[in-house]
């Protein structure tokens, strides 16, 4: 299994499980302001949005890169790695917003600890599906995330092959005689 692969498995399995954990935090929780499987469970989720961001700007800058410019008709697969990426990079936001936030709670008044709670119930289910959308497409595309191969992806298009004219014949490229 490529490196990819496993990157997307473990993309998936942190959306899926954070769907699942998101749904039993309603029956275990005992209504504490604590919630320290979240709390421990929000660095998987920071870890999770690295190869995320990397994957959708990659596919996204790729997307533009072999686009026929500005003005070109917008596609099922701009408009997938285009949303898939803002998607991403709005939920990252948000996240980092609020997880840092929580290091220091007592900077803002009690209004604003129960505005973040409020954060973390429309986030965690808009990140789920988000998270298990882009490890899917990393599955699908098996793109690798090196640095190296995002630089080089544009250099290394083949030429088209040219059909050679049957034998005899002048196949009229370049002027070329035809073989002997």
């Amino acid at each position: 299994m490529s490196i990819s692969r496993i990157i997307a498995v473990f993309i998936v399995a942190v959306g899926a499980l954070t769907g699942l954990h998101f749904i039993a935090t309603v029956i275990y929780h005992d209504g504490s302001p604590e919630y320290p499987i979240w709390e421990a469970w929000n660095w998987v989720m920071a870890a999770a949005f690295v190869p995320m961001i990397a994957f959708t700007l990659r596919d996204k800058m790729a997307m533009q890169r072999d686009s026929d410019g500005a003005d070109g008709p917008v596609t099922r697969r701009y408009l997938e790695a285009n949303v898939l990426f803002y998607a991403v990079a709005g939920l990252a936001v948000s996240f980092f917003w609020n997880w840092l936030w929580g290091f220091n709670p007592g900077s803002e008044g009690e209004w604003a600890a129960e505005g973040h709670v409020q954060i973390w119930a429309i986030f965690q289910p808009v990140y789920a599906p988000v998270t298990i959308a882009t490890g899917a497409r990393l599955w699908r595309k098996r793109l690798a995330l090196s640095v190296a191969s995002a630089t080089t992806a544009g250099t290394r298009r083949r030429a088209p092959r040219r059909r050679r004219a049957a034998a005899g014949t002048s196949d009229g490229a370049a002027g070329r005689a035809p073989p002997s």
